[in-house]
């Protein structure tokens, strides 16, 4: 139904009466897509449609304008002119079959947003940085202290090569004084002084056999801990490696390669690596391991991944804490404590694990386990790499949480299903 011109004229002259100082642009259209009004700053706006009052909106709005009259609702959309970007938002009129269009300038709304994506860009890669940094500067540190070890036995290697090369020389004198001795005196000496002489080079050869033993033995022992702090730089650049895959493809889909294995041999393999920080950071270990747990069914370099990164953020904890010393009622500094049973329903193992370290606020323990997530404030716990441990178990189908007091430390509890929900996931 077609309104009579004088109904859009007195529907104009109200329009026009509450907006005419609007600053903005604001338009009326028909139904059919005619624009029946523009204040000063709507006819503006127009050049930009390159249309004058009773003409058509360009066809692009017929759509928008159909939707807004069925739905009688109104509908925002945005277009861009030039390097100018403007908000429209259609209101129906539904009793007069008119629509009001609001139109606002949105650059510096667009500007902001792109600064702030910026903003959150960098935030992530400073996240990802920290993560990245965390995951191979330990097992770096680890390789350089097997480095540094190695080259102090090395050195005792080659004083101990120097003694062995002394003790051979002192035996080829001693020879020598024998031959000279056989050869030039044999006929001049009773068989008292030459039992004396003979006894004596003896002696004197009896003792550098010790001494060759003894450095022998020196250079067995150096070569014992060479070869274990070699297999160990060896081992630790294995789990740089394994850092670094696991970072290039946490976002990526890579298949979980499960076996049956004992949770609480896993976990005792963990701290048995980790054991040089634990004792360079004076904590006690205390366990508390279920006997009899059934095998459950993982990925056991992705799981050991979980642990470490679990262990690493109570060692940083801890250091926190010695260094900005806070009262822990009933607790002992520098103690984590490893638990594992069966949950009720003995359909899951539960594993828990808790420290006496700085503890972690409410606001952030529902974050910790997102990825990238970290905490930077020197009052505040570190937090690094949970994000992957959190997708790492999830992606077993098993649940992370964690629970953190002020005066008791923080506990993390981890529960794995016994029973294989699906036959292949991916992380």
């Amino acid at each position: 139904m077609r309104l009579k011109r004088s109904d859009i004229e007195t529907s104009q002259n109200k329009f026009a009466h509450i907006i005419n100082k609007n600053p903005n642009p604001v338009l009326q259209i028909t139904k059919e897509g005619v624009i029946t009004y523009a204040n000063k700053a709507g006819l503006w706006f127009l050049n930009f449609w390159n249309r004058q009052i009773n003409e058509y909106v360009p066809a692009q709005f017929n759509k928008v304008i159909m939707d807004v009259f069925n739905t009688n609702s109104y509908k925002v959309i945005e277009s861009e002119y030039g390097t100018n970007v403007f908000s429209l938002t259609f209101v129906p009129i539904t009793k007069e079959g008119l629509i009001n269009i609001y139109i606002t300038n949105i650059n510096a709304q667009k500007q902001l947003q792109e600064k702030t994506t910026q903003l959150e860009k960098l935030n992530i890669l400073s996240m990802m940085s920290s993560e990245i940094a965390h995951e191979i500067n330990t097992p770096i540190g680890a390789f350089s202290l097997c480095a540094q070890e190695s080259m102090k036995y090395f050195d005792k290697i080659a004083i101990t090569l120097n003694h062995l090369e002394m003790q051979i020389d002192s035996i080829s004198r001693t020879m020598n004084e024998l031959r000279t001795f056989t050869v030039s005196n044999s006929g001049d000496m009773t068989h008292s002084q030459m039992h004396d002489k003979f006894t004596q080079s003896m002696n004197n050869l009896e003792g550098c056999e010790k001494e060759f033993k003894r450095e022998l033995q020196a250079m067995k022992s150096s070569e014992s801990h060479l070869r274990e702090y070699l297999e160990n730089s060896i081992k630790e650049s294995l789990h740089c490696k394994e850092a670094v895959n696991n970072l290039l493809n946490f976002a990526n889909q890579v298949a979980l390669y499960k076996k049956k294995y004992c949770i609480n041999a896993l976990i005792t393999d963990v701290t048995v690596s980790l054991y040089r920080m634990f004792n360079e950071s004076k904590i006690d270990i205390v366990f508390n391991l279920s006997d009899n747990l059934p095998n459950v069914l993982i990925d056991i370099c992705k799981m050991e991944l979980v642990f470490a990164n679990i262990f690493y953020n109570a060692i940083y904890a801890i250091k926190a804490l010695t260094e900005e010393p806070v009262h822990i009622s009933n607790h002992v500094k520098g103690t984590i404590t490893i638990e594992t049973r069966m949950s009720t329903n003995k359909d899951e193992i539960e594993i828990s694990i808790s420290d006496t370290g700085v503890y972690i606020h409410k606001n952030n323990l529902k974050k910790i386990f997102t990825p990238f997530f970290t905490q930077k404030a020197e009052t505040e716990r570190p937090i690094i790499g949970l994000g992957i441990a959190g997708k790492i178990i999830r992606m077993h189908n098993g649940v992370i949480a964690a629970e953190s007091e002020q005066e008791t430390g923080t506990t993390f509890k981890i529960f794995l299903p016994l029973k294989e929900k699906i036959s292949k996931q991916y992380i």
